[in-house]
């Protein structure tokens, strides 16, 4: 994985919620890293973005659907017979 795109998979991982300090620490010392390492730590942020991103689909689904509690039923019109 380039630098580029491990910056793409941190900035998704910040924007849902991850610590951004510590993502920052991971971008800065990428390219420093042995190659071996930098494929574990790609794998690794890939399999975390994965996991973020289908946490959300699921939380997204289980949402319950809004309720009209809030419709006030005192304005209708009466019915006509």
């Amino acid at each position: 994985m380039t630098k580029p795109e491990l910056e793409i998979i941190l900035d998704q991982l910040i924007a849902l919620g991850e610590d951004a300090d510590e993502l920052h620490y991971w971008r800065d010392i990428f390219e420093d890293l042995p190659a071996d390492k930098q494929e574990e730590v790609s794998l690794l942020f890939k399999a975390e973005l994965h996991e973020l991103t289908e946490a959300n689909a699921a939380e997204a689904q289980t949402v319950a659907p809004p309720s009209n509690d809030h419709v006030d039923d005192s304005a209708q019109l009466p019915k006509t017979v």
